[in-house]
């Protein structure tokens, strides 16, 4: 009777420490897979504040860049996020930005990664998928534009600034059947001429520059 009660604690013992053995190897590694989920992702006020003095770059055209600063920030909002098992969170965020002139509308990509040795959120990756600029329509009627025809030469179109403030006037005009899109920023009472056998045109937007 004693050897059968020795025998049934060997085993036991046996697959108690079994038992902790592979509690053990396993512990590092959803030690490592709570730990982010634990963490709490960086909420809008810790994304407003971490893009301050990141570059904003309009893509493709590069026509328009800015760093920005905390006193251009309008607006600031979250459209979707989507977290990571290794520690990563991705933003898409949407934000307005206006400096003295016209307001822009920027669609921005933020990647943070937990940095386990601050132990806090960090921007990875920064960059910016769309930019434009938000249309008002105040300054319509403030730009003259039409196509010239001269009694000598090519047709042309011209667009004239009667507002005493610069202004950027967006759109594309058809010269012998191609599309050209141009973006002009015009001093306040100036003129310009664009293209050569300008048959059409269309005006996409007229505000203040940036």
């Amino acid at each position: 009777m004693r050897k059968l009660v020795f025998i049934l604690m060997v085993i036991l013992c046996s697959a108690f420490v079994s038992c902790n053995s592979s509690n053990d190897g396993n512990s590092d590694e959803k030690e490592s897979i709570s730990l982010f989920n634990l963490k709490k992702k960086p909420s809008l006020g810790k994304i407003k504040k971490d893009i301050v003095g990141l570059e904003v770059v309009e893509p493709d055209a590069d026509a328009l860049r800015f760093v920005i600063s905390e006193n251009y920030m309008k607006e600031v909002k979250i459209i979707d996020s989507e977290s990571e098992k290794d520690g990563t969170v991705e933003y898409d965020v949407e934000a307005v930005f206006q400096r003295d002139g016209g307001a822009v509308k920027a669609h921005l990509n933020i990647l943070y990664i937990y940095d386990k040795y601050d132990k806090e959120y960090k921007i990875e990756n920064f960059g910016c998928k769309d930019l434009s600029y938000v249309k008002t329509g105040r300054y319509i009627d403030d730009v003259k534009h039409t196509v010239i025809n001269p009694i000598f030469g090519p047709n042309y179109m011209s667009i004239e600034n009667n507002n005493y403030k610069p202004l950027i006037v967006s759109g594309r005009y058809n010269a012998l059947g191609e599309w050209i899109e141009f973006n002009v920023e015009l001093e306040g009472n100036a003129e310009t001429k664009l293209g050569i056998f300008v048959d059409e045109y269309e005006i996409y937007f007229i505000e203040r520059p940036f």
